[in-house]
């Protein structure tokens, strides 16, 4: 039986999720404009881990974070940092160097049902029909809302793109396995931000770049915002939302990111919205809307259950 406080947990469990799918959507805007500085995308994303790995050390420092992992959970983070973080952002942006930002995130935006089937078919989840009408509307509608010029797909940006949404569905199931979820929420970041920053570092050391030889003061300073708010706390955010109310569930309040961004790009860029995109952001808040039905039908069958 799930308790009351299990539901107060949940309720901020969806708060948690849509933050971080806010912040995250700021972030693509910030970042659009960080390159515009000269930063190629693994610049971006070197630094992105770089200064947050920084900001989260001093703050455990301050805080007194227990930082002790074991075998298991230390091999576990590795893999969720290489793979479903520094991998995602490296496809993600490689993508978004080929083709449009519309089109990019259109393919990136599988990630809700990349999540599902890794959940179902990979470790046996109980997924719900409403979670999967949920998944197909998220994931339509955030393609409606990206949607750009068919014809400016390049091979290897739909490769980047499609990879970008696997990645980031990994990431996002294997951060809510039962191993981590006794971890603090502070050290998990850290350590993701940390191994990211280290296979970052040697993927530009390999490819002899040097990222610091090129970044502007704009630049620094877009970095650090990205870093410290859409970075360090939006991932705290987002574990806790996973820890809360499970990958799918939070996949799929994520799908707000790409109505951030186009509110966003209203704002700063002066672009223009559709019907199409009308459409889309409909669809994506119907998901939302049936992601968190599903929650206060939880607490009402806990209410019943303890009255009888």
């Amino acid at each position: 039986m799930t308790s009351v406080g299990e539901g107060k947990g949940k309720r901020k469990g969806y708060i948690y999720a849509i933050v971080s799918s806010i912040l995250f959507g700021t972030k693509a805007v910030l970042v659009k404009i960080a390159m515009e500085t000269g930063l190629t995308p693994i610049d971006v994303v070197f630094f992105r881990f770089l200064f947050a790995t920084f900001v989260l050390g001093i703050y455990i420092l301050i805080r007194h974070t227990d930082l002790h992992l074991n075998k298991g959970q230390f091999w576990q983070l590795v893999f969720l940092a290489i793979v479903g973080y520094a991998m995602m952002n490296l496809t993600y942006y490689g993508a978004f160097h080929r083709m449009s930002v519309s089109l990019t995130g259109m393919l990136h935006y599988i990630y809700p049902a990349a999540a599902l089937v890794i959940a179902r078919m990979v470790f046996h989840d109980n997924i719900t029909k409403k979670q999967c009408i949920a998944v197909i509307l998220a994931v339509g509608g955030a393609m409606l809302l990206s949607l750009g010029d068919i014809s400016q797909i390049d091979p290897w940006g739909l490769v980047f793109a499609l990879l970008s949404g696997i990645f980031y569905g990994t990431y996002a199931v294997g951060l809510g396995r039962p191993a981590l979820k006794e971890l603090d929420g502070i050290a998990i970041v850290f350590y993701l931000c940390l191994f990211s920053t280290v296979f970052l570092g040697i993927f530009e050391g390999i490819r002899g770049l040097n990222p610091f030889a090129i970044i502007s003061l704009e630049g620094l300073v877009l970095m650090l915002v990205v870093a410290i708010f859409c970075t360090a706390f939006s991932m705290m955010m987002f574990r806790q939302a996973i820890v809360a109310i499970g990958s799918v569930s939070t996949t799929i309040l994520s799908t707000l990111e790409p109505i951030t961004v186009v509110i966003l790009s209203l704002i700063l860029f002066d672009e223009s919205f559709n019907i199409v995109m009308t459409l889309g952001a409909l669809l994506i808040l119907i998901a939302v809307g049936l992601t968190v039905e599903r929650q206060k039908q939880e607490k009402s069958r806990v209410k019943n259950d303890e009255t009888l």
